[in-house]
């Protein structure tokens, strides 16, 4: 997996419905961070 798409893992997930990959995600990373977009 490239840079990006481990940046944007969460994103990716959740625009493909993958919904085991959105729920692996939110335990790994801290949402409440701001996004620097």
């Amino acid at each position: 997996m490239s840079d990006n798409g481990r940046r944007y893992e969460l994103h990716e997930a959740v625009f493909e419905n993958d919904l085991m990959r959105v729920a692996a995600a939110l335990r790994m990373h801290d949402v409440a961070q701001k996004d620097v977009h």
